[in-house]
């Protein structure tokens, strides 16, 4: 029985295998067809640390490793690097060049005569080290920042890992370049791009298959400071992007970003030996930062044409324009390049090789393994058999296994689709086969790749635009007020400068300068708000949404006005009515809008951090608003810089009313807000002290009250009349608070010689009618959730004391590493707070940074926190002097 079993098996075997064997029609074919099916699971996460994640994909022998770092900076992506990797690069490191060592006498038979001598007198390792030498000055110095970053991490020596990365602009591997769209392929809308590294299939490297993705940090110093000497260029954006290649190797050798640029490469070998050069930046430094920062196949090519080249190469370069309605010339671009020290030519379609072997195709660019123009005719012969046919499987069938080519690593990108079909060797695996091209192939959707989180415990994605850094625009000036714009587009901000007088002047001023704004503005957001009424009373208190049943919205807030007016200041009615008047906006419609916040509830998130949480010393806060990212309002984005008259009568004759002190002083200060707005929902003065709220949910009900000031006006009063963290802690103590918020309040004396606990202060509070509480961070709350962190006051988005984990999560990963940029790319975005506002406050640096929503924006995104951040000095706006 068992051996009729075994023959029975034996026979099937030897059938299956006899119908897989199945070869060209063309004898210069030598491979056969790979009928393997396509490996299509989901990445598994394996570990998470700050600035790094890790997964894999497939198993056994066809196991990938996936990792995502992202910036800060190019040593703490090379750290997470190093961390989420320390084991197998510990291994493969001794591991791979004791390969190298043993087998280097039949590799330098292989090399340019002058890198065989380098290595016969100086060893291989000497001659690596040489070569780091002779390019350093040419290397864009985020390269070395990031290995030692990864040695770091690793505990593998700098040395070490810096040689293994300029391996490759001593070696040279076979490889095939394909570029295919239109008219050559099944859909004849995509680009396919198909990247074969034809290298040693047998080398140990082949067992550490990695995938990473880059999600850098766009404002990092060195980019913006260095970019220009490498490239000459300004400038302008840095994209996430993915390496295909091998654990420890950072360069690029088969890349492709977020914006549908890709690169991958093949030997060039001439007989002109003279166009080559081992002066200049390494091979794979350039094509990664092509990868990282062109946003177009232009920009690709000015990059390549300005750098300092070395070695000859052929490139593969195509770029896919995502968001256009039809494919065509003008949305799909390839191009072949033969790159080297001293030449440097570009290829369409129409300007490749026609020979017998080589016959010009219509949108098909490529390069077979051989050394050009090929006699080999086997890849022309494939291509014009699958002419019309060619898709991603047809590729890794038909093509790659029959050429035999890929045997290291088999690469296909498929632009349209946004996914990668990948596979490489198998040295270990005693079943085989060993070469990449007649493996499993598994496919990587890299739209679901480029937004990997940077924390499994949160749903965003990191935010690397870059930050907008121009100077505020003159619009306008009028006694009492000037006007000033910055960023554009859908991401305008306007700034208004308003000076006293008395409140009614600045209010006149106000209205004056953005009177044709604020008439398109109250009839369009009062409309919205009609519409959405009936979902905003689901989440209102019941008190409140009886109010607008039985009176409607204006009624509820007329309620609302007249039951605080006699606690509020004057000074408040004053502005209104003045900037009723330059506006041309009754006051009643001003009123009602400014008591809108007394009547809503927005979630939002509140940070404050300095110490040895941050990266230099200073104090960070963040006002994240969670409100209605889709209203109107949206588009009205105002920072409202006021230059009070600190003698103005009202102050002096009113202010102890309100808040039980007899002495006062009065401050420039900025809201950041909306249109009309003129109470704070965040603001920072120029002495240094910043304010910004949340709601605080609580059981207890009547902790509230109707009857007060409402508590924007509070927040504006202390942010103006306040020098001192005690001065504001008291005025608000004394006020006669009205709702129950979550307040963070910060103060920084910016004349102390050096910064501690004695001279920055922060403080979360615990606003409403009836409590006043009062935390440091020895004093939050511990919870699995939300962990007491030294030198770190937090509430996040949800009801306190929160369960959700990925704030904390965050802020634990980015300890010491936090400041304003990093909290933009890592925090917020990650953790999908400040939808509607997301403004950071530097203190050291007096500096706010700031985006707002963007509801008629057709491209998006949406979400503030998603949006580019414009960085304000707080400093000059202060200092702006009034109109002449």
């Amino acid at each position: 029985m068992t051996l009729m079993m075994a023959g029975y098996r034996f026979i099937s075997i030897c059938v299956f295998a006899f119908v897989l064997e199945v070869r060209s029609t063309d004898p210069s074919c030598k491979g056969v067809l790979n009928t393997n099916e396509i490996l299509r699971e989901e990445p598994r996460f394996v570990s998470s640390i700050g600035n790094g994640k890790r997964y894999v994909v497939g198993s056994g022998y066809d196991k990938i490793h996936i990792l995502h770092v992202y910036g800060g900076t190019p040593y703490d992506m090379g750290y997470a690097y190093g961390k989420l990797m320390s084991e197998e690069l510990k291994q493969l490191v001794p591991e791979y060049f004791t390969y190298l060592e043993n087998k280097v006498e039949s590799l330098i038979k292989e090399l340019p005569p002058l890198v065989a001598k380098w290595i016969a007198e100086l060893g291989l390792k000497g001659a690596l080290d040489l070569n780091y030498d002779i390019t350093r000055i040419y290397t864009p110095p985020w390269y070395d920042e990031e290995l030692r970053g990864l040695a770091a991490g690793s505990g593998i020596s700098y040395q070490d890992i810096r040689r293994l990365n300029l391996l490759p602009e001593l070696i040279k591997a076979a490889c095939t370049v394909l570029g295919a769209w239109g008219e050559s392929t099944v859909t004849t809308t995509t680009l396919l791009h198909l990247r074969s590294l034809d290298w040693d299939e047998n080398a140990p490297i082949a067992k550490y298959a990695a995938i990473t993705v880059y999600h850098p940090n766009a404002s990092y110093e060195g980019y913006t400071e260095h970019y220009h000497n490498y490239y000459k260029q300004n400038y302008s954006t840095s994209h996430t992007f993915a390496n295909f290649g091998y654990t420890g190797l950072i360069g690029s050798i088969g890349a492709y970003n977020d914006v549908s640029v890709g690169l991958g490469q093949k030997v060039w070998i001439t007989k002109e030996q003279d166009i080559t050069s081992r002066l200049g930046n390494p091979w794979t430094y350039v094509l990664r930062d092509v990868i990282q920062f062109s946003d177009s196949i232009d920009t690709a090519l000015t990059m390549l044409l300005n750098a300092k080249r070395t070695c000859s190469v052929h490139l593969g370069l195509g770029e896919y324009h995502r968001n256009t309605s039809s494919a065509s010339e003008r949305t799909i671009d390839f191009l072949g390049i033969e790159y080297s020290a001293k030449e440097f030519n570009v290829f369409s379609w129409k300007d490749m090789y026609n020979t017998p072997n080589h016959p010009i195709l219509n949108d098909v660019v490529y390069w077979d393994p051989y050394v050009q123009p090929s006699n080999n005719k086997c890849l022309g012969s494939l291509l014009i058999e699958h002419y019309g046919k060619l898709d991603p499987p047809t590729i890794i069938r038909n093509i790659t296994s029959l050429l035999r080519t890929g045997n290291t690593l088999n690469l296909v990108l498929d632009y349209a689709e946004n996914a990668a079909y990948l596979a490489y060797s198998a040295p270990d695996d005693p079943q085989g086969p060993l070469e990449a091209f007649n493996r499993v192939h598994t496919r990587i959707d890299m739209a679901k790749f480029v937004v990997q989180l940077a924390d499994p415990n949160c749903n965003g994605k990191p935010n690397t635009n870059a930050i907008v850094r121009t100077a505020p625009v003159l619009v306008s000036s009028i006694s009492n007020g000037k006007r000033f714009i910055v960023g554009s587009g859908y991401d305008k901000i306007h700034i208004v400068h308003l000076y006293g007088g008395t409140p009614y002047d600045m209010g006149y001023a106000y209205g004056k300068l953005m009177s044709k704004e604020i008439q398109a503005l109250i009839p369009e957001y009062y409309e919205y708000l009609d519409k959405t009424i009936e979902d905003a009373l689901k989440k209102l208190p019941p008190f409140v949404a009886k109010w607008i049943a039985e009176l409607g919205l204006p009624g509820a807030l007329d309620l609302t006005y007249e039951i605080t007016r006699f606690y509020t200041p004057p000074w408040y009615d004053e502005e209104l009515r003045g900037l009723a008047a330059g506006s041309g906006i009754s006051y009643e419609n001003l009123r009602r809008m400014n008591l809108l916040p007394e009547l809503i509830k927005a979630a939002c998130t509140v940070l404050g951090a300095w110490g040895e949480s941050t990266t230099s010393s200073t104090l960070l806060h963040l006002r994240a608003l969670d409100w209605d990212d889709k209203a109107p309002i949206a588009k009205y984005a105002t920072v409202v810089v006021y230059h009070p008259n600190a003698s103005y009568e009202g102050y002096t004759q009113n202010f102890h009313k309100y808040y039980r002190q007899e002495n006062y002083k009065s401050h420039a200060f900025a809201n950041f807000g909306y249109l009309g707005l003129i109470g704070s929902l965040s603001a920072y003065s120029e002495a240094s002290i910043g304010l910004g709220e949340k709601v605080w949910i609580t059981k207890e009900t009547d902790i509230t009250t109707r009857f007060g000031n409402p508590w924007t006006y509070v927040l504006r009063d202390v942010i103006q009349f306040a020098d001192s963290i005690d001065t504001a802690l008291t005025m608000i103590a004394n006020a006669h608070r009205t709702c129950s918020i979550h307040l963070g309040l910060g103060a920084y004396e910016r004349n102390a010689t050096s910064h501690g606990d004695q001279n920055v202060g922060f403080r979360g509070i615990e606003y409403s009618a009836k409590e006043l509480n009062i935390f440091n961070w020895q004093d939050m709350y511990n919870t699995p959730n939300h962990p007491i962190l030294k030198d770190v006051v937090y509430w996040d988005k949800h009801v306190q004391p929160s369960n959700d984990p990925c704030l904390g999560s965050l802020l634990v990963g980015q300890y010491g590493h936090l400041n304003a940029a990093n909290i933009i790319q890592n925090i917020t975005s990650l953790s999908e707070t400040g939808d509607a506002l997301n403004l950071i406050m530097d203190y050291a640096e007096n500096a706010a940074y700031i985006a707002y929503s963007a509801p008629d924006d057709p491209q998006g995104p949406l979400e503030a926190f998603n949006r580019a951040h414009t960085r304000l000095d707080m400093a000059q706006l202060f200092a702006e002097p009034s109109p002449k």
